[in-house]
Protein backbone atom coordinates (compact mmCIF):
# COMPACT_ATOMS: atom_id res chain seq x y z
CA UNK A 1 0.00 0.00 0.00
CA UNK A 2 1.41 3.38 -1.04
CA UNK A 3 0.81 5.06 2.33
CA UNK A 4 2.33 2.17 4.24
CA UNK A 5 5.59 2.44 2.29
CA UNK A 6 6.02 5.99 3.48
CA UNK A 7 5.59 5.19 7.17
CA UNK A 8 8.38 4.54 9.62
CA UNK A 9 9.73 1.02 9.76
CA UNK A 10 8.35 0.61 13.25
CA UNK A 11 4.72 1.04 12.13
CA UNK A 12 2.55 -1.87 13.21
CA UNK A 13 -0.55 -3.78 12.19
CA UNK A 14 -3.46 -5.04 14.18
CA UNK A 15 -5.43 -8.08 13.09
CA UNK A 16 -9.10 -8.62 13.74
CA UNK A 17 -11.28 -11.45 12.56
CA UNK A 18 -15.01 -11.11 12.10
CA UNK A 19 -17.08 -14.30 12.18
CA UNK A 20 -17.93 -17.02 14.63
CA UNK A 21 -14.70 -18.97 15.09
CA UNK A 22 -13.73 -17.66 11.63
CA UNK A 23 -15.21 -20.67 9.91
CA UNK A 24 -14.35 -20.84 6.23
CA UNK A 25 -16.74 -22.44 3.79
CA UNK A 26 -14.79 -24.52 1.31
CA UNK A 27 -15.76 -24.76 -2.33
CA UNK A 28 -16.88 -28.31 -1.71
CA UNK A 29 -19.33 -27.14 0.94
CA UNK A 30 -17.32 -28.21 3.98
CA UNK A 31 -16.83 -25.82 6.89
CA UNK A 32 -13.18 -25.46 7.95
CA UNK A 33 -12.23 -23.85 11.24
CA UNK A 34 -9.43 -21.31 10.85
CA UNK A 35 -9.13 -19.77 14.27
CA UNK A 36 -9.97 -22.69 16.47
CA UNK A 37 -12.13 -20.72 18.87
CA UNK A 38 -15.21 -18.56 18.96
CA UNK A 39 -16.15 -15.58 21.10
CA UNK A 40 -19.31 -13.97 22.42
CA UNK A 41 -21.01 -11.55 20.06
CA UNK A 42 -20.60 -7.85 20.72
CA UNK A 43 -22.73 -5.41 18.77
CA UNK A 44 -23.71 -8.12 16.29
CA UNK A 45 -20.10 -9.06 15.55
CA UNK A 46 -17.82 -11.88 16.63
CA UNK A 47 -14.23 -10.64 16.54
CA UNK A 48 -10.72 -11.79 17.21
CA UNK A 49 -8.08 -9.14 17.61
CA UNK A 50 -4.31 -9.29 17.44
CA UNK A 51 -1.20 -7.22 16.87
CA UNK A 52 1.72 -7.51 14.48
CA UNK A 53 3.96 -5.44 12.20
CA UNK A 54 6.74 -5.25 9.67
CA UNK A 55 8.87 -7.15 12.15
CA UNK A 56 8.91 -4.58 14.96
CA UNK A 57 9.80 -6.64 18.01
CA UNK A 58 9.28 -3.77 20.46
CA UNK A 59 5.51 -4.18 20.27
CA UNK A 60 5.70 -7.35 22.34
CA UNK A 61 7.16 -5.34 25.24
CA UNK A 62 4.79 -2.38 25.02
CA UNK A 63 2.08 -2.31 27.71
CA UNK A 64 -0.47 -1.05 25.14
CA UNK A 65 0.05 -4.24 23.16
CA UNK A 66 -2.07 -6.07 25.73
CA UNK A 67 -4.81 -3.43 25.53
CA UNK A 68 -5.53 -4.65 22.00
CA UNK A 69 -6.45 -8.03 23.45
CA UNK A 70 -8.58 -6.85 26.36
CA UNK A 71 -12.06 -5.36 26.26
CA UNK A 72 -12.92 -2.67 28.76
CA UNK A 73 -15.12 -5.15 30.61
CA UNK A 74 -12.00 -7.23 31.27
CA UNK A 75 -12.84 -10.00 28.79
CA UNK A 76 -9.67 -11.36 27.18
CA UNK A 77 -9.64 -11.56 23.38
CA UNK A 78 -7.81 -14.29 21.52
CA UNK A 79 -4.50 -13.24 19.96
CA UNK A 80 -3.31 -13.14 16.36
CA UNK A 81 0.02 -11.90 15.00
CA UNK A 82 0.88 -11.01 11.40
CA UNK A 83 4.12 -10.49 9.46
CA UNK A 84 5.42 -9.91 5.90
CA UNK A 85 8.38 -12.24 5.21
CA UNK A 86 9.93 -12.54 1.76
CA UNK A 87 8.71 -15.67 0.03
CA UNK A 88 12.12 -17.42 0.06
CA UNK A 89 13.13 -16.55 3.61
CA UNK A 90 13.39 -20.19 4.71
CA UNK A 91 15.75 -21.28 1.93
CA UNK A 92 19.53 -21.68 1.62
CA UNK A 93 21.06 -20.18 4.72
CA UNK A 94 24.50 -18.66 4.12
CA UNK A 95 23.91 -17.93 0.43
CA UNK A 96 22.22 -14.53 0.64
CA UNK A 97 23.32 -12.27 3.56
CA UNK A 98 20.23 -10.07 3.18
CA UNK A 99 17.94 -13.07 3.39
CA UNK A 100 19.89 -14.51 6.31
CA UNK A 101 19.53 -11.23 8.21
CA UNK A 102 15.79 -11.14 7.53
CA UNK A 103 15.48 -14.82 8.47
CA UNK A 104 17.12 -14.19 11.84
CA UNK A 105 14.79 -11.26 12.47
CA UNK A 106 11.71 -13.24 11.42
CA UNK A 107 12.83 -16.14 13.60
CA UNK A 108 12.92 -13.83 16.62
CA UNK A 109 9.48 -12.42 15.71
CA UNK A 110 8.15 -15.94 15.30
CA UNK A 111 9.52 -17.07 18.64
CA UNK A 112 8.12 -14.03 20.46
CA UNK A 113 4.70 -14.46 18.83
CA UNK A 114 4.67 -18.17 19.64
CA UNK A 115 5.56 -17.53 23.27
CA UNK A 116 2.74 -14.98 23.39
CA UNK A 117 0.27 -17.64 22.16
CA UNK A 118 -0.54 -15.64 19.01
CA UNK A 119 -1.99 -17.34 15.98
CA UNK A 120 0.59 -16.36 13.35
CA UNK A 121 -0.25 -15.37 9.79
CA UNK A 122 2.04 -14.13 7.02
CA UNK A 123 1.70 -12.30 3.71
CA UNK A 124 4.53 -13.15 1.33
CA UNK A 125 6.36 -10.31 -0.37
CA UNK A 126 8.96 -9.80 -3.07
CA UNK A 127 12.66 -10.22 -2.37
CA UNK A 128 13.30 -6.47 -2.23
CA UNK A 129 9.86 -5.17 -1.26
CA UNK A 130 9.97 -2.40 1.38
CA UNK A 131 13.78 -2.48 1.40
CA UNK A 132 14.71 -0.58 -1.75
CA UNK A 133 13.12 2.18 -3.82
CA UNK A 134 12.99 2.34 -7.61
CA UNK A 135 14.37 -1.17 -7.76
CA UNK A 136 13.65 -3.56 -10.62
CA UNK A 137 10.80 -6.01 -10.28
CA UNK A 138 12.00 -9.42 -9.16
CA UNK A 139 9.35 -12.05 -9.86
CA UNK A 140 10.25 -15.63 -8.96
CA UNK A 141 9.57 -18.47 -11.31
CA UNK A 142 6.78 -20.86 -10.40
CA UNK A 143 9.37 -23.40 -9.23
CA UNK A 144 11.14 -20.78 -7.10
CA UNK A 145 7.90 -19.64 -5.53
CA UNK A 146 6.70 -23.17 -4.78
CA UNK A 147 10.08 -24.20 -3.36
CA UNK A 148 10.07 -21.11 -1.15
CA UNK A 149 6.54 -21.81 0.08
CA UNK A 150 7.28 -25.45 0.83
CA UNK A 151 10.52 -24.56 2.61
CA UNK A 152 8.66 -22.03 4.75
CA UNK A 153 5.98 -24.54 5.71
CA UNK A 154 8.65 -27.07 6.64
CA UNK A 155 10.62 -24.56 8.71
CA UNK A 156 7.53 -23.04 10.39
CA UNK A 157 4.82 -25.74 10.64
CA UNK A 158 3.05 -23.69 13.34
CA UNK A 159 2.25 -20.94 10.81
CA UNK A 160 -0.91 -21.99 9.01
CA UNK A 161 -2.55 -18.79 7.70
CA UNK A 162 -1.16 -17.17 4.52
CA UNK A 163 -1.70 -14.51 1.89
CA UNK A 164 -0.15 -15.67 -1.36
CA UNK A 165 1.51 -12.33 -2.36
CA UNK A 166 1.31 -8.81 -0.98
CA UNK A 167 -0.49 -6.45 -3.40
CA UNK A 168 0.09 -8.17 -6.76
CA UNK A 169 -2.10 -5.56 -8.49
CA UNK A 170 -0.08 -2.63 -7.13
CA UNK A 171 0.92 -0.95 -10.39
CA UNK A 172 2.79 1.80 -8.55
CA UNK A 173 5.13 -0.67 -6.87
CA UNK A 174 7.36 -2.17 -9.57
CA UNK A 175 8.89 -4.59 -7.07
CA UNK A 176 5.42 -5.71 -5.99
CA UNK A 177 3.22 -6.12 -9.03
CA UNK A 178 2.41 -9.32 -10.85
CA UNK A 179 0.34 -9.94 -13.93
CA UNK A 180 -3.05 -11.52 -13.19
CA UNK A 181 -1.73 -14.79 -14.61
CA UNK A 182 1.36 -14.72 -12.39
CA UNK A 183 -0.78 -13.89 -9.36
CA UNK A 184 -3.25 -16.68 -10.14
CA UNK A 185 -0.51 -19.27 -10.56
CA UNK A 186 1.20 -18.25 -7.31
CA UNK A 187 -2.12 -18.59 -5.49
CA UNK A 188 -2.79 -22.00 -7.02
CA UNK A 189 0.72 -23.17 -6.07
CA UNK A 190 0.22 -21.96 -2.50
CA UNK A 191 -3.24 -23.52 -2.25
CA UNK A 192 -1.91 -26.79 -3.71
CA UNK A 193 0.52 -26.94 -0.77
CA UNK A 194 -1.86 -25.53 1.85
CA UNK A 195 -4.98 -27.62 2.37
CA UNK A 196 -7.84 -26.62 4.70
CA UNK A 197 -8.30 -30.25 5.72
CA UNK A 198 -4.73 -30.11 7.05
CA UNK A 199 -5.43 -26.95 9.03
CA UNK A 200 -3.77 -24.64 6.48
CA UNK A 201 -5.52 -21.62 4.95
CA UNK A 202 -4.41 -19.27 2.18
CA UNK A 203 -6.00 -16.11 0.81
CA UNK A 204 -6.01 -15.28 -2.88
CA UNK A 205 -5.68 -11.71 -4.04
CA UNK A 206 -4.42 -9.41 -1.26
CA UNK A 207 -5.21 -6.58 -3.66
CA UNK A 208 -4.17 -2.96 -3.10
CA UNK A 209 -6.22 0.24 -3.37
CA UNK A 210 -5.95 3.87 -2.29
CA UNK A 211 -7.55 7.28 -2.79
CA UNK A 212 -9.42 7.25 -6.13
CA UNK A 213 -8.03 3.89 -7.27
CA UNK A 214 -9.99 0.76 -6.37
CA UNK A 215 -7.32 -1.68 -7.53
CA UNK A 216 -9.15 -3.07 -10.55
CA UNK A 217 -11.72 -5.07 -8.61
CA UNK A 218 -14.86 -3.93 -10.43
CA UNK A 219 -16.64 -6.30 -12.82
CA UNK A 220 -16.03 -5.07 -16.38
CA UNK A 221 -16.84 -8.15 -18.44
CA UNK A 222 -20.50 -8.47 -17.45
CA UNK A 223 -22.84 -8.18 -14.49
CA UNK A 224 -22.51 -11.92 -13.92
CA UNK A 225 -19.44 -12.87 -11.82
CA UNK A 226 -19.55 -16.39 -13.26
CA UNK A 227 -18.98 -15.14 -16.83
CA UNK A 228 -15.20 -15.18 -16.90
CA UNK A 229 -12.95 -13.24 -19.26
CA UNK A 230 -9.30 -12.29 -19.60
CA UNK A 231 -9.83 -8.73 -20.89
CA UNK A 232 -11.64 -6.98 -18.05
CA UNK A 233 -10.45 -5.59 -14.73
CA UNK A 234 -7.49 -7.04 -12.84
CA UNK A 235 -9.87 -9.13 -10.73
CA UNK A 236 -11.81 -10.27 -13.83
CA UNK A 237 -8.56 -11.51 -15.37
CA UNK A 238 -7.33 -13.04 -12.11
CA UNK A 239 -10.57 -15.00 -11.73
CA UNK A 240 -10.30 -16.19 -15.34
CA UNK A 241 -6.73 -17.42 -14.79
CA UNK A 242 -7.60 -19.22 -11.53
CA UNK A 243 -10.51 -20.97 -13.24
CA UNK A 244 -8.45 -21.73 -16.36
CA UNK A 245 -5.40 -23.25 -14.60
CA UNK A 246 -6.86 -24.82 -11.46
CA UNK A 247 -7.17 -28.33 -12.88
CA UNK A 248 -3.56 -28.35 -14.09
CA UNK A 249 -2.44 -27.54 -10.51
CA UNK A 250 -4.28 -30.52 -9.08
CA UNK A 251 -7.19 -28.56 -7.60
CA UNK A 252 -9.87 -29.80 -9.95
CA UNK A 253 -11.75 -28.03 -12.71
CA UNK A 254 -13.26 -24.62 -11.91
CA UNK A 255 -11.74 -24.43 -8.44
CA UNK A 256 -12.79 -21.44 -6.34
CA UNK A 257 -10.71 -19.89 -3.51
CA UNK A 258 -11.96 -20.27 0.05
CA UNK A 259 -10.48 -16.90 1.09
CA UNK A 260 -9.76 -13.60 -0.69
CA UNK A 261 -7.60 -10.76 0.66
CA UNK A 262 -7.96 -7.05 -0.09
CA UNK A 263 -6.60 -3.71 1.18
CA UNK A 264 -9.57 -1.30 1.26
CA UNK A 265 -7.56 1.88 1.86
CA UNK A 266 -9.69 3.43 -0.88
CA UNK A 267 -12.70 3.21 1.43
CA UNK A 268 -10.93 4.61 4.49
CA UNK A 269 -9.50 7.52 2.43
CA UNK A 270 -12.98 8.23 1.05
CA UNK A 271 -14.28 8.40 4.62
CA UNK A 272 -11.50 10.57 6.04
CA UNK A 273 -11.17 12.91 3.05
CA UNK A 274 -14.69 13.12 1.61
CA UNK A 275 -16.83 11.81 4.50
CA UNK A 276 -18.11 9.09 2.16
CA UNK A 277 -19.81 6.11 3.78
CA UNK A 278 -19.09 3.63 0.99
CA UNK A 279 -22.59 3.39 -0.43
CA UNK A 280 -22.16 1.44 -3.69
CA UNK A 281 -19.90 -0.93 -5.60
CA UNK A 282 -19.02 1.94 -7.94
CA UNK A 283 -17.49 3.99 -5.13
CA UNK A 284 -16.46 1.40 -2.53
CA UNK A 285 -13.79 -1.28 -2.84
CA UNK A 286 -15.36 -3.43 -0.14
CA UNK A 287 -18.72 -3.51 -1.91
CA UNK A 288 -17.05 -4.01 -5.30
CA UNK A 289 -15.20 -7.04 -3.96
CA UNK A 290 -18.40 -8.54 -2.60
CA UNK A 291 -20.21 -7.95 -5.90
CA UNK A 292 -17.36 -9.17 -8.11
CA UNK A 293 -16.97 -12.31 -5.99
CA UNK A 294 -20.60 -13.37 -6.27
CA UNK A 295 -22.12 -16.44 -7.86
CA UNK A 296 -19.89 -19.50 -7.60
CA UNK A 297 -17.20 -17.27 -6.05
CA UNK A 298 -19.40 -16.33 -3.11
CA UNK A 299 -18.08 -19.17 -0.92
CA UNK A 300 -14.93 -17.10 -0.44
CA UNK A 301 -14.53 -15.29 2.84
CA UNK A 302 -12.97 -11.84 2.50
CA UNK A 303 -9.99 -10.81 4.59
CA UNK A 304 -9.34 -7.05 4.84
CA UNK A 305 -5.63 -7.66 5.27
CA UNK A 306 -4.45 -4.04 5.52
CA UNK A 307 -6.37 -0.85 6.27
CA UNK A 308 -6.69 2.02 8.75
CA UNK A 309 -7.48 5.76 8.70
CA UNK A 310 -5.20 8.46 7.27
CA UNK A 311 -5.27 11.28 9.84
CA UNK A 312 -8.84 12.55 9.31
CA UNK A 313 -9.45 16.20 10.12
CA UNK A 314 -12.37 17.02 12.42
CA UNK A 315 -12.32 20.67 13.59
CA UNK A 316 -12.85 20.90 17.31
CA UNK A 317 -11.91 17.27 17.92
CA UNK A 318 -8.66 15.47 18.69
CA UNK A 319 -6.92 13.16 16.24
CA UNK A 320 -7.75 10.28 18.56
CA UNK A 321 -11.46 11.10 18.33
CA UNK A 322 -11.25 11.28 14.53
CA UNK A 323 -9.33 8.01 14.33
CA UNK A 324 -11.85 6.33 16.65
CA UNK A 325 -14.66 7.54 14.38
CA UNK A 326 -12.84 6.06 11.40
CA UNK A 327 -12.25 2.75 13.11
CA UNK A 328 -15.94 2.48 14.02
CA UNK A 329 -16.88 3.32 10.40
CA UNK A 330 -14.72 0.43 9.13
CA UNK A 331 -16.28 -1.97 11.64
CA UNK A 332 -19.71 -0.81 10.52
CA UNK A 333 -18.79 -1.27 6.85
CA UNK A 334 -17.37 -4.75 7.31
CA UNK A 335 -20.38 -5.80 9.39
CA UNK A 336 -22.56 -5.43 6.28
CA UNK A 337 -21.50 -8.92 5.14
CA UNK A 338 -20.85 -12.06 7.16
CA UNK A 339 -18.38 -13.04 4.42
CA UNK A 340 -15.87 -10.47 5.69
CA UNK A 341 -14.10 -12.49 8.36
CA UNK A 342 -10.74 -10.77 8.94
CA UNK A 343 -9.55 -7.21 9.39
CA UNK A 344 -5.88 -6.30 9.78
CA UNK A 345 -5.70 -2.75 11.12
CA UNK A 346 -2.62 -0.69 10.28
CA UNK A 347 -1.23 1.67 12.90
CA UNK A 348 -0.66 5.00 11.15
CA UNK A 349 0.60 6.45 14.41
CA UNK A 350 -0.70 6.90 17.92
CA UNK A 351 -2.14 3.54 18.84
CA UNK A 352 0.92 2.18 20.59
CA UNK A 353 2.58 5.43 21.63
CA UNK A 354 -0.39 6.11 23.90
CA UNK A 355 -2.03 9.02 22.08
CA UNK A 356 -5.04 7.05 20.76
CA UNK A 357 -6.76 5.42 23.76
CA UNK A 358 -10.25 5.88 22.28
CA UNK A 359 -9.23 4.13 19.05
CA UNK A 360 -7.83 1.24 21.08
CA UNK A 361 -11.17 0.95 22.92
CA UNK A 362 -13.19 1.04 19.68
CA UNK A 363 -11.15 -1.81 18.24
CA UNK A 364 -10.97 -3.85 21.44
CA UNK A 365 -14.72 -3.50 22.07
CA UNK A 366 -15.74 -3.74 18.37
CA UNK A 367 -17.64 -0.46 18.63
CA UNK A 368 -19.59 0.23 15.43
CA UNK A 369 -20.91 3.65 16.51
CA UNK A 370 -18.34 5.57 18.52
CA UNK A 371 -20.11 8.91 18.76
CA UNK A 372 -23.01 10.76 17.15
CA UNK A 373 -20.49 13.56 16.46
CA UNK A 374 -18.62 11.41 13.94
CA UNK A 375 -19.04 12.35 10.32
Amino acid sequence: MKLARGLAAGAALMAMTIGTGCSVDSADGSNDEVDGSSEDALGGLNLRIGYAGWGNLKVFDNPRYNDIFTRTDGHANARMCHAYPRYDIAEKAGVDPTRDEQRAHFQEWHDRALADHCEMSVAFKAVNQHHQTNSPKIVPSETEYENGFKAFRKAYPDVHVFSMWNEPNNDEGAETSLTPEEAAKFFLLARKNCKPQDGCHVAAGDFASWHGWMGGVEMQCSNDPDKLCDHGSYLDNFKYQVDHFSESYGLGAHFRPENFGFHPWHDSFAYSEAHSHCGSAKTCMTRAMLESLGGSWSHAHLWATEVALENPSMPGHSQDFAQACGASFLLRLFATSSRITRLYYFDTGGLIDGSSPDTIKVLANRTQHFSPACF
